[in-house]
Formats: C-alpha cells, structure tokens, sequence
C-alpha cells in the first residue's frame, strides 16, 4: 500500500534520527525501551534472541561491525544480546526499521529517558505494547549526549487537505473553512433534491505525479402537455413539448430549474501537491437524444488551467490558477450554486489568472482573499450573422477584460466576504451592424463597463445546518460592448443584462440590486443533535431559498406581445421551499414549490410550479439518482416568455412529466 503524507513524515523522522545518532557512535542498545538486567530478561525474549547469537561474524571494517563493537562495549547494556535494537540497521532502514528509531524513549530537554513515554517525533498508535514494563531508569549523563532534532532539515511538504486546516480554495470535506469562490471543477448544476448535492471530486493531492478523473453528468426524458384552441379532425387538443414551452430559460430571471436540462462535464487532471494541470470537457445536450445537429451545444474542451499551490510560509497558503477556466461568487448551496443554479454576486470566464490564500489572523480566526484578471480570446467578427449555432455571436462585442479582488473573515463554520469585479470593454473594432433585425446598433460608441459589489454572509454547523446570505449591487454604464467575460445572474455580459433587465434601448446603462438567501437543513440532525446521526436512517431535510432583483433603467418600458414590459424601477422576486423525505436509504419522496413574480407590480405576470418526485438512490451516500417527476405551472393571464425577438406566440405548457438521470464521480 502506498505511504500517505503523514506516513511518509514519519519515516523521514525516523530516517533522520537513525543518522544523527549514527554519526555520533551512541549505542542504540542504550536507549532500547526493552533494557533489563541479565537475571531479569525475559527467558521467551532470550530464545527469541538466540539466533542472532550464532550469526556469522560480521567484518570489522563495515559500520554494522563497528556498531555492534560499539554496543558490547557499552557497559550500560547489561543483556546486549537480549535487546530488540541490539540488531544494527543498514544505512538504508526500511520504513518498519524507521518506526522502531522513532519510537525509542528519547528525552529532548536532556533529561531522563523513562519506559513507556513518547518521544516527541512518535504517534500513539507507533508505541510497543510492552513499553509499559517497569525497567531502569538510565540517565542521559551516562552515555554519549544525544543529538537534537532540527525542523529546519526536514522540508515544509504542502499536503492539501492533511497538513492545514484551513485550504485556499474550495476543497469540500478537506478545509474547515471553504474559499470565498467555487472551484472551477465543480460542474455547472444545481443541487440535488433536499440539497444534498456532494463535490464532484475536488484538487487535493496527498501522493506523487497521478491521474485523476472526475464529472457529473445528468440525463433527462421531458414531455410537456400544452392546448391547441382549434384542433383540426387528425390534430389532438393536446400536445405535448420537448423541450417544454414554459417561462425560465436559462438566463432569465423566471429560471427555476423546473425543467431538467442536460449537462455533461469530464475533468481530467494530472499533478502532484505542487502543481496539476486540468482539462473539463462539456457539454449542454447528448447527441444520441438530439433530433438534430446543434455545434454550440457541445461546448468541448471548455477550461484548461495550471493551478500551482505553494508551500506554507508564516501562517499564509497559497495557490495560483492560470489558464481558460471560471471564478463563480455568490454560491447559495454548500456544494454548489444552489437550487436556483446562480451565483449571486457574480462569475468570471476567460483567460487569465487567480490567486486564491488564506492566513492567519487571531486565535482561530482565517482571513482568506482572492484576487484575478480574465480577458477573452478574440471578438466576433465584424459581419457575423448572429444564430444559435454560433451562440448568437454580436460583433457589437469588444474585447473584453475583468478584474476582481474579494476578502473575507472566517472562524470556524461561519464566514464573511466583501467582493468587486470590474469588467470592462475598450475597442474600436465594433461595427453598425444590429444584432438581430429590428434591433438598432447603440448610437454612441462609448466603451462600456459592468462594476458589481457584494457581500455575502454563510453558516455551517450542527444542528443548525447551512445558511447563505448576500447581497450585491451592479452598475452599467455603456455594456452593450461588454462580452460574457463577466455574468450577472447566468445572464451573459452587456447584452444579457440589456435582453432581461435593462431593455434593447438602454445602451447597456442601468443597475441591479441583488439580494438571496438559501437554508438547507435536516430534521434528525436537528433532534438528535449532539448525538451522531447515521446518514442512512430515515430524515427530513427542507430547504428555503429567494431571490430579490430591484431594476434601474435607462429604457423606461416596451411593447411586447401586446403587452407593456417595464423595466425601470421593476422588482422582481422569486421564492421556492423543496422537503424531501428520506424513508429508506434508496428511496424518498421530494416536493418542491416556487413563487415567481418577473414584475411585482403586476401580479398577473406571476406563475407559480408545483413539482413533486420519487427518488432512488443505492444509498444516501451514493452518488447517483434516478428520479421521476411531474410538474404543473399556475399562470397569471399576463404571463409571456420574454425573449428579444421575436416573441413565442404559441401556447404555454401546464404539464410536464420527466425522468432524470444524474450521477457524479
């Protein structure tokens, strides 16, 4: 079996102390924990040892030769032959050899060496049994004086996840504090039903150069039941949708996670504890499942990054990630984005670099902060004809850059951070083209940029469970220009912003404030607190969850469907609960509700969705589910789908049945 870090510590140790005292000619014999007069050796351990006695002569000019001449010389020895260290070890000690140095009764201070007591280089479970008999004491000052140990000659190995407490970066199950953002190897997916959902393996390495591979995928059959107002004699009054035909596309502020999607993220990593390069594959559809051929779907190698970790230096942890890959702040759930599937405050995309510590402050208190730079590759060209194969591509896009620093204070479970990013695009290249028909290319050319500030609060302890909170304001100014390099609730750079939030005719110029929350709890954690509470026993988890936008505009409304769409001064809120009752270890019942109101001003644009399910597991701590569903939507009579152009006219769905499939590994 391999070593692992702490193992490998110790044989270093042990390895270290057998040169010193090598080097300096003490007899091993005379700090053997087993040392006993002549009359009162064990008779079992004199047979055990009489073997050794009938060995062949070893030659003089070897060190094992002059070792054991050494050791009859010792008169402090009284049953040399009887003694388990008698035995010299080679120069090149084996690991259990390595054990039996590190274990001998040495005092450091230079005071007696006592039966039975730990040296300050041992672990509990590396003491003899035996050590506890009562034997002479042997004082120090009879023998040769013995070597101090210096930590200075034993390397300060960084091991994530065993050596610290506290990791930089988000290492789930590793770190008593998380990081102040995601790490880029989690998948881009909410959490599972009763917020249970579990890292998608995370960077700590704890051995040399390997491999490693981990991912999520989930899998989903929809079919969606709408209404036809005049159905011919062969047509049915209802049919049915996929993907279903309801409000909350990704994007959109109406989004829910109602209605499963399919994703498919591989991450494949190589590395040690120093560095690891890491490549995700992903993916938004399956081709197997698709009627048709849809290139931007398969998104392919999506990041590609370096992620160097440092070792420790005066209570500071480092580590840098460089490359193509995303920062996501703002997560509501423990293990992921939440059951909304959004970053609060916000999430990067580019190239570039982040810088990701902690230190120590006071006491138990940690200060962790992170600090980066992305930009894009390149910028749609001028002439681009903007279509869902290419993403829409907008050649009204510059080049774009951000930067972001964030700060925050943990103690403990318990953590709070500030964050600013600041995205910006400075180009000239951009040209009159519009971006769909209809739509006019902003008149100005000015160069546009997205501030966003935030706060986030969040909690994780027993028996309370998991809370976040935060908040976060965001200003435009000119963002049509800015590209995705910045994402403000799942909605992409400047144009995002303008098509759900600002309007076409804002210019890009507006602001958001943000507010969110998300509680995750389980009931028998709760009652049996602080009793342990096996995983696999029957538990009610509940989880409650909001998010509140408040909408300034340039643009103050527009006419849509024949409808007045306002979009200055909007508050929009959406609310959801989801209980799920575990009643044996591979199956539950979950339910969930959510409120969603695009304009609280006009209550018949509010909807509400219904979703109950049965799920199956292997256990509660497998990592797949299988789950069946049905969905029902409640509309009011103002209710649309709001896309930029053109509107769907056609009829919403009120039904929807699913089965999904999710694993991760």
């Amino acid at each position: 079996m391999k070593a692992g870090p702490q193992e490998k510590s110790r044989m270093k140790r042990g390895l270290f102390t057998l040169a010193l005292m090598t080097g300096a000619g003490i007899p091993l014999s005379a700090y053997a924990q087993d040392a006993a007069p002549p009359e009162a050796t064990d008779p079992e351990a004199t047979e055990a040892a009489a073997p050794e006695a009938d060995a062949p002569e070893a030659d003089a000019t070897t060190p094992e030769a002059a070792a054991a001449e050494s050791t009859e010389a010792d008169p402090a020895d009284g049953a040399a032959e009887a003694a388990p260290d008698a035995t010299p070890l080679p120069d090149e000690a084996s690991p259990d050899e390595a054990s039996a140095v590190e274990g001998a009764d040495v005092a450091p201070d230079g005071g007696e060496v006592e039966a039975g007591r730990l040296n300050e280089f041992a672990d509990e479970d590396d003491v003899d049994p035996d050590a506890g008999k009562e034997v002479p004491v042997i004082p120090l000052e009879d023998g040769p004086p013995l070597p101090t140990y210096d930590p200075a000659l034993e390397p300060d190995v960084y091991w994530e996840g065993d050596s610290d407490p506290h990791n930089p970066g988000y290492v789930p199950g590793y770190s008593e504090s998380t990081s102040l953002g995601m790490s880029p190897n989690q998948p881009r997916a909410g959490s599972m039903m009763g917020g249970t959902t579990a890292p998608a393996g995370s960077d700590t390495w704890a051995e040399d150069w390997a491999f490693h591979f981990h991912g999520y995928f989930e899998a989903a059959l929809r079919a969606a039941q709408g209404r036809r107002d005049n159905p011919a004699d062969n047509q049915s009054q209802r049919p049915w949708h996929a993907t279903p035909i309801t409000p909350g596309r990704y994007g959109d502020f109406e989004a829910t996670q109602a209605v499963p999607g399919p994703w498919t993220q591989m991450n494949f990593s190589y590395g040690n504890p120093y560095a690891t390069a890491t490549v995700i594959l992903a993916g938004f559809t399956q081709a197997d499942a698709g009627s048709y051929t849809y290139p931007s779907s398969q998104l392919g190698i999506n990041d590609v990054y370096l992620t160097l970790r440092a070792p420790r230096l005066n209570g500071i942890r480092l580590k840098a990630i460089a490359g193509a890959f995303q920062d996501r702040y703002g997560a509501m759930g423990q293990y992921s984005e939440g059951l909304y599937g959004h970053s609060l405050v916000a999430y990067t995309r580019g190239t570039g670099i982040t810088i990701v510590g902690d230190h120590d402050l006071v006491g138990d208190v940690v200060g962790m902060f992170e600090v980066g730079m992305k930009g894009t590759l390149n910028k749609p060209p001028v002439g681009i004809e903007p279509t869902d194969a290419n993403a829409y591509g907008d050649s009204q896009n510059g080049a774009g850059y951000v930067v972001h620093a964030h700060y925050g204070v943990a103690l403990g479970e318990a953590d709070i951070s500030a964050h600013y990013l600041h995205a910006f695009a400075h180009d000239d290249r951009m040209s009159d083209v519009p971006l769909r028909p209809g739509q006019p290319a902003p008149i100005d050319r000015a160069d546009g940029s997205i501030d966003t500030y935030g706060l986030t609060l969040r909690m994780l302890g027993e028996p309370y469970n998991h809370l976040s909170v935060g908040g976060a304001y965001t200003v435009a100014r000119n963002a049509r220009a800015v590209p995705r390099v910045i994402n403000i609730l799942n909605a992409d750079g400047g144009r995002g912003l303008m098509e759900e939030y600002f309007g076409m005719q804002s210019d890009g110029n507006g602001s958001l404030l943000v507010a969110g929350f998300e509680y995750d709890m389980s009931l028998q954690k709760f009652l049996k607190h602080p009793a342990f509470f096996p995983s696999n026993d029957w538990d009610i988890r509940a989880s409650f969850f909001g998010t509140f936008v408040h909408v300034e505009s340039d643009q103050d409304s527009t006419e849509l469907s024949g409808q007045t769409i306002n979009f200055d001064g909007v508050n929009k809120l959406k609310l959801g609960t989801e209980i799920t009752y575990n009643f044996v270890e591979w199956a539950g019942l979950s339910a969930r509700y959510d409120y969603v109101a695009p304009d609280l001003a006009n209550g018949q644009r509010s909807f509400h969705v219904i979703s109950p399910k049965i799920l199956f597991r292997t256990n509660w701590l497998a990592h797949e589910q299988i789950n069946f569903r049905y969905t029902r939507w409640i509309y009011g009579d103002d209710v649309i789908i709001q896309t930029v152009s053109p509107n769907d006219l056609q009829g919403l769905d009120n039904n929807m049945f699913a089965l999904q499939a999710t694993m991760y590994w």
